[in-house]
């Protein structure tokens, strides 16, 4: 494992030392822990040769979560494949936007969080997740907020297999239901329209001409996922209109976008649109907009 984290430095790879750590503790079978306690146990041959086989992968430009198949966001794990976009710290600042518009107090980024919804009384708070991907933010909106009613839309029936099966693992396949198709067209033939109370995306928002300069590990990454047209807000041009159709007077819409983006961004949003406001994610980039549908009680937050 200290060969492998010298080698991975020299690779000049971000975390050398955690990165072999997890790729042998998925060959393995064993948490970093249990790697630890048995740190001068031999590998056998076929664990050698599966572990060479993860390091040849990782310095050809394989995401390490591809290899393990997981990833951490908001302290929970989700499955990943090459069919869904790596769920990233930045996205977390969208979550703790939603929580904060919905009475969930005390969101802090990387502690432990406490399990429950400040949502009271008999409120159900309908919400709505836009390419939802692997489901990370459906679902932690979920553990959080028991009480809600999520869905998830996605335009990829793979993408949903692996959503689907994140919420059985976390529990909350009767409260999320995921739904195939273009932007928020799965939901016009339903009795959905005005009654959303919140609505997130993470759309692809990476301008076509910049694909060819991202690093190598992101390319790996699904090209659907990524591209966001000419400009980067392709999707969230069509879809922000469409939002108004679906959110409650005071409905919240919350989105992603690139860090880049904002001024091109706010312009999308016209005078139906009240308190819109940008939140910075954790390296003090401007990473995300919030704002409310124009008609609601003035519940907004700093």
């Amino acid at each position: 494992m200290a060969w492998t984290a010298e080698y991975f430095t020299g690779k000049r790879l971000e975390n050398p030392r955690l990165e072999a750590e997890i790729l042998l503790g998925k060959v393995l079978g064993k948490s970093r822990v249990q790697l630890y306690i048995n740190l001068e146990q031999p590998l056998q041959p076929l664990e050698l040769a599966r572990y060479r086989e993860k390091i040849k992968q990782r310095v050809m430009g394989t995401p390490a979560a591809y290899l393990i198949g997981e990833k951490e966001f908001m302290s929970l794990p989700f499955e990943v494949n090459r069919q869904v976009l790596i769920p990233r710290p930045d996205t977390e600042v969208l979550v703790e936007t939603a929580l904060e518009y919905l009475g969930h107090t005390q969101v802090g980024p990387r502690e432990q969080r406490e399990n429950r919804a400040l949502v009271s009384g008999d409120q159900a708070p309908l919400i709505v997740d836009v390419g939802t991907g692997s489901g990370n933010i459906a679902i932690v909106l979920a553990r959080y907020l028991p009480q809600a009613r999520i869905l998830g839309l996605d335009i990829s029936d793979r993408a949903l297999e692996i959503a689907r099966r994140n919420a059985r693992r976390h529990g909350v396949e009767e409260q999320v239901t995921f739904y195939e198709g273009d932007l928020l067209a799965p939901l016009e033939n339903t009795p959905y329209k005005g009654q959303v109370d919140l609505l997130t995306a993470n759309l692809p928002y990476i301008p076509s001409n910049e694909l060819p300069h991202l690093m190598r590990e992101v390319l790996q990454e699904p090209l659907s996922a990524l591209d966001g047209g000419r400009d980067g807000l392709q999707y969230y041009r069509r879809m922000i209109p469409q939002s108004l159709e679906y959110l409650k007077p005071g409905g919240a819409l919350i989105i992603e976008i690139g860090f880049d983006q904002r001024k091109a961004a706010l312009k999308l949003f016209n005078d139906q649109w009240e308190n819109v406001q940008v939140k910075l994610d954790y390296g003090g980039r401007e990473r995300v907009i919030y704002a409310r549908a124009t008609g609601g009680t003035n519940n907004d937050f700093v």
